[in-house]
């Protein structure tokens, strides 16, 4: 729309609008399905609140990713769930077939009947506030509640992808553009920005979030892709448990880290990494690699060799035939945001 760092920058002073309808949207529900939904990921959907959100995973028997999703319980026996665009057939699939022997529990893939915009920065509850009736102030992070939207009933979520405070709108497909307009106009005293998903790329990767086919996939696990705080060990039973449990075990796997340098190219998801400058030895691969609008320098991930991965490590990774040195982190790169801000009290401003 603007440009990369335009956006970007948008994003962490001000306002950011994104057209995020490619994701995909499904719903359980029925008396089994908060029994039948928790043997299928790795959170405890079980435990949730009404109204709370789980960002949590959907594992192969043996711990491979099929998918990372976000869980919304809206009400004691309903969930709504949204996953990546790329898996939404396949999740579909997997998750059906796997419920279809319950016949306490549905199961529906309802992605051709929702659009989703997501509104990210500090003045995202400033914009909100003019198209939502229902006051959000009280609306704690990952959580959710079902609000009219400029009249039109919609799922708004307070969560996002870019580490900034911030809200999904699940909304009727048939409203996407209206209700995208409607957005921009009431976002004008706000200088409110369209983004693409250059910026939500740059923007996620600053904050430490992983994105599914780079970061993590079917060969990967949730603990060498820096996810095991999403598994819940403590539950009797789920796919992927025992073979991640052994890995848990063994822990000599590869890990998923930080990386950062000032100078040189830009190294990109698929780049090779070496021990030295010089040497052929190949110790582990970038997954996601950006030119930090925000830290300026340039950062991502990679996945390396256990001996590498402590903190202030130099590697070497090859960048179309260029080995660049760069520092082992932690995978968190920018820490200023205000996903998780208090709200002002009091009614809003609505329409």
């Amino acid at each position: 729309y603007a440009g990369l760092t335009t956006e970007h920058a948008a994003v962490r002073t001000g306002v950011g609008l994104f057209d995020v309808s490619h994701m995909g949207e499904f719903r359980v529900w029925g008396r089994g399905a908060p029994e039948a939904l928790n043997q299928l990921v790795t959170g405890d959907v079980a435990q949730m609140a009404v109204g709370q959100a789980l960002y949590t995973l959907l594992c192969r028997d043996d711990g491979g990713i099929v998918d990372d999703l976000i869980v919304y319980r809206m009400a004691k026996d309903n969930y709504f769930i949204c996953v990546n665009a790329g898996n939404s057939a396949k999740d579909a699939a997997w998750m059906s077939d796997r419920l279809s022997s319950d016949k306490a529990t549905h199961f529906e893939d309802v992605s051709a009947l929702y659009a989703q915009i997501a509104i990210q920065g500090p003045r995202s509850f400033d914009l909100i506030s003019q198209a939502v009736a229902t006051p959000l102030n009280m609306l704690p992070y990952y959580h959710a509640v079902e609000a009219k939207v400029f009249g039109t009933p919609c799922i708004v979520a307070r969560t996002g992808y870019t580490g900034e405070l911030g809200y999904e709108i699940y909304l009727p497909s048939d409203q996407a553009r209206r209700i995208w307009l409607g957005l921009t106009e009431a976002g004008q005293p706000y200088a409110v920005q369209p983004c693409g998903l250059g910026a939500r790329d740059t923007l996620r990767v600053e904050v430490g979030f992983g994105l599914y086919g780079q970061d993590m996939d079917e060969n990967h696990n949730a603990l060498d892709s820096g996810l095991a705080w999403t598994v819940n060990f403590d539950k009797p039973s789920f796919n992927g448990k025992a073979a991640l449990e052994a890995l848990r075990t063994q822990d000599t796997f590869p890990k998923l880290v930080g990386y950062t340098s000032a100078i040189g190219p830009v190294p990109r998801s698929g780049h090779a990494i070496f021990d030295g400058e010089n040497s052929n030895r190949q110790i582990g691969i970038v997954t996601s690699g950006i030119p930090s609008p925000t830290v300026g320098n340039r950062v991502g991930f990679c996945r390396l060799e256990r001996p590498f991965c402590k903190t202030g490590t130099t590697v070497w990774i090859d960048v179309r035939g260029k080995r660049v040195p760069v520092e082992t982190t932690g995978r968190i790169f920018y820490t200023k945001g205000t996903a998780k801000a208090a709200l002002p009290s009091g009614s809003l401003n609505n329409s």
